[in-house]
């Protein structure tokens, strides 16, 4: 991206010409405004604010600014990359102002020495709780308490072993609950005890950065950067009316005496920062002698003058004239300015000039997920991942946090990173395989970019999701998105958004394309189903909670279903993910490469190699989400033994004899249809009914605890009604059966006894198995001696 070249949109219209002197804009002014600068955006510091200041001034000095691809995160919270960026042709930059961890050397390579360097911090208590409501923290560190922040103050050492993130493949530690402030300028989280180190650190910050503005300190920081920029007072104005900045129980909580001891000693680096930087603003608004209060009062009144004029303008209402002073021109605000003063975020005021950057951003986070139409998401469903997957969008990293994962190809290579199947895939994020005929689910965060009628997002757009297939065995990518090499296998659809959609349409869920994500507010698995661990092994600490698109429309699960064609040929084949948000803009991108074979057996055996699930437990649109079709919480077994007999007369007496004992009893008369019968280990027998067993395989990694395995279905099947039957020796075993035909028909006096049956309502011709995973309980060993299964049919 070079300098964006446009008319002076977001500065007030001013009026005559102004010279410059010392560093005040004035009458008879010397000194030249600062044109290069490098502001490093730190996370939940109200960064915002002074983006949009920032933003102003950058689009009406035309300035060629360094912008991540596709998003407006630079590689946080990793080293960024040459990939991570757009190049300018002569690789020659203005201005970067987007989250990345501060790294001295690198930035240096990319800007001049006379760059001014700027940044934002906050009070760390104050930081404390923002993040532990943006971060979902209490979930993370398993707090139930309705004041989060005072129980974790306790004793932050507590929860040390729940609140850091260690990525192995790069060797860094984040922790969202301690010094995040200084994390993200640079310190490293694993040096949070050498407080030497911190110093020495700190005392370089202090030296490299022009200046480090403290949000509660807002006015004071502004007015001192216009100074030392020697930039007009209006560049630095900024809308002072109340945010929608959301509310929550803790968030105007005071720590005690002793919390706070606690903080200081938990947060030392961001302490030590604050206080640095807090000394360091008084100082050089001191330097500048009295005038500079004189400066600030005006400011804080004209600040709040041209806000509450903002605030209640009409489109057809007069323009605000200012007056000059000792510190700005004569000058008009009008609509454009108020509007772009009330900006929020980046894209919010760049998206009308930098659109190929700031439209939006999502990519693919998993090429073949366990669905279940949830609002949740859990990396343990994910079998397979897109390339690059394991350095950039790692599977137990926060969901929808990523952004410099997403990617718009124009200009540059179609996809995200270069192609090597041997170093792009791991064994913890392989490569997909798919068979022909298979419905693939794959999953994308929201990104903000959800319509809600309930929601702020109401009208934003959908223009196109499409899944393409490059050539068979290739060795490297098509050179162009739309060119002749891609087929396409899938249109995902677009979601019905805009302003002449009625409110019963963009309320309806789910919607195709992008914004298939379920609206009803569920409970996950856990509490649905009543499982206290996954069903889906193996199991691992997510790093932050999955969330629901009302809770966060942020970093939600959006889901996409398309079909492997049933022709096409078997080999490895690279896809193409494409989504249009704005409509005439070129496409978002996501590429990752799968193996295609014949049949759903030969994938089995693929996954069964490599530990993975041979489940596709995909349920169908329109399923009623409230409901589990065909996940009961089982407390013991039932079914036919392989050793003895029974007999059911019309004396209501009922006796089963098993290997371990008998048990007998006793009811009212209730005559049978069918008289007597006998079920032997020959698996026949008369219940009005013919029983037969069924062989069955487990897949590897099963056991203690839990385990996958396969019932075969034997071949023809039985015509007419037939149920299934599985008899595990442990009460309280969880059960879930990939059979989302099938019905549950046990009664509750039934499935006390343990007895589970799933009655055929419609499987499929071509299903030979029933894929099933069990978690049993503590101490219960299971091998396939000790399973039975049978097939009854009438």
């Amino acid at each position: 991206m070079t300098g964006v070249n446009l008319k002076s949109r977001g500065l007030a219209h001013t009026e005559g010409n102004t010279r410059q002197q010392g560093n005040k804009v004035t009458a008879g002014s010397a000194c030249s405004p600062e044109r290069k600068f490098v502001f490093i955006k730190t996370h939940k510091t109200g960064s915002c604010t002074a983006v949009n200041v920032l933003q102003r001034y950058v689009i009406h000095h035309n300035l060629t600014v360094l912008s991540p691809i596709g998003g407006w995160v630079l590689a946080w919270p990793f080293p960024p990359a040459e990939g991570d960026y757009v190049h300018t042709p002569d690789e020659k930059y203005d201005v970067l102002m987007n989250h990345m961890v501060y790294n001295k050397t690198w930035l240096r390579t990319k800007f001049p020495p006379d760059t001014a360097y700027i940044s934002i911090i906050r009070e760390p208590s104050s930081h404390l709780k923002s993040a532990m409501f943006y971060y979902y923290l209490p979930q993370l560190l398993r707090i139930k308490s309705k004041n989060p922040v005072k129980t974790f103050l306790q004793d932050p050492w507590k929860y040390k072993h729940l609140s850091e993130a260690y990525f192995d493949f790069c060797n860094m530690t984040w922790d969202g609950t301690r010094n995040h402030q200084a994390f993200d300028l640079g310190y490293p989280t694993k040096a949070a005890d050498d407080m030497e180190h911190a110093r020495r650190y700190i005392s370089d910050l202090e030296a490299d950065f022009t200046l480090v503005l403290l949000l509660e300190h807002l006015d004071e920081s502004l007015v001192l950067l216009r100074r030392l920029m020697c930039w007009d007072l209006r560049e630095v104005l900024y809308d002072a009316s109340p945010k929608n900045s959301r509310n929550y129980g803790y968030k105007s909580y005071v720590p005690t005496a002793e919390e706070l001891a606690n903080l200081r000693r938990w947060k030392a680096v961001d302490y030590l920062l604050y206080d640095t930087f807090n000394a360091s603003l008084w100082r050089k608004i001191e330097a500048q002698g009295p005038d500079f209060h004189e400066e600030l009062r005006y400011f804080k009144d004209l600040k709040d003058r041209v806000s509450r004029f903002c605030g209640g303008r009409t489109k057809a209402g007069a323009d605000m004239i200012v007056t000059e002073s000792r510190w700005n021109p004569r000058f008009v605000v009008d609509a454009d300015y108020c509007h772009d003063i009330k900006a929020s975020g980046l894209a919010a005021l760049l998206l009308t000039v930098l659109p190929a950057l700031a439209a939006a951003h999502s990519w693919i986070t998993c090429t073949d997920y366990l669905e279940m139409n949830g609002d949740y998401w859990d990396h343990t469903l994910c079998r397979a991942f897109p390339r690059s997957a394991s350095r950039m969008v790692p599977r137990t990293a926060q969901f929808g946090s990523h952004d410099t994962y997403s990617y718009f190809p124009s200009p540059g290579a179609v996809c995200r990173t270069t192609r090597n199947d041997a170093t792009e895939y791991t064994a913890d994020h392989p490569m997909a395989t798919y068979y022909q005929g298979q419905t693939v689910v794959l999953t994308h965060p929201t990104k903000n970019h959800v319509a809600d009628v309930q929601c702020t997002n109401k009208y934003i757009p959908d223009n196109g999701n499409w899944i393409d297939v490059g050539p068979a065995n290739g060795a490297s990518d098509p050179a162009m998105f739309d060119g002749p090499e891609w087929t396409q296998i899938a249109d995902m659809g677009k979601a019905p958004v805009g302003y002449e959609i009625p409110d019963a349409v963009t309320s309806t869920y789910p919607k195709p394309g992008f914004q298939f994500c379920v609206e009803v507010l569920r409970e996950t698995w856990t509490s649905l189903w009543g499982l206290t661990t996954s069903p889906f092994p193996p199991t691992s600490l997510r790093l932050l909670p999955p969330v629901k698109r009302s809770e966060n429309k942020d970093k939600s699960l959006g889901t996409y279903n398309f079909t492997i064609p049933s022709n096409l040929t078997p080999g490895r084949y690279t896809f193409l993910w494409k989504w249009i948000f704005n409509a005439g803009e070129l496409p978002y991108t996501s590429c990752w490469e799968a193996d295609v074979v014949a049949t759903k057996a030969e994938r089995n055996a693929i996954y069964t190699s490599m530990g993975l699930s041979t489940i596709d437990f995909w349920y169908a649109v329109g399923t009623d989400p409230g409901v589990p079709p065909v996940i009961p919480v089982v407390d013991g077994l039932q079914g036919s033994d392989n050793t003895g007999t029974g007999t059911t007369d019309n004396t209501g007496t009922t006796t089963v004899s098993t290997t371990t004992g008998t048990t007998v009893s006793t009811g009212t008369t209730t005559p049978d249809n069918s008289g007597t019968g006998t079920i032997d280990n020959t698996g026949t027998g008369t219940t009005g009914g013919t029983i037969t067993p069924l062989s069955f395989a487990f897949n590897v990694n099963a056991w203690p605890g839990g385990g996958q395995g396969t019932l075969i279905l034997p071949s023809p099947r039985p015509s007419g009604d037939w149920y299934v039957e599985i008899k595990f020796p442990c009460a309280g075993t969880n059960i879930v059966f990939d059979t989302w035909h099938g019905d549950q028909i046990q009664t509750p006096a039934e499935q006390a006894q343990g007895i589970f049956k799933i009655k055929q309502t419609g499987w499929q011709l071509d299903k030979n198995d029933i894929g099933f995973v069990v978690n049993t309980m503590a101490g219960c060993f299971v091998d396939e001696n000790q399973v039975t299964a049978q097939i009854v049919s009438n």
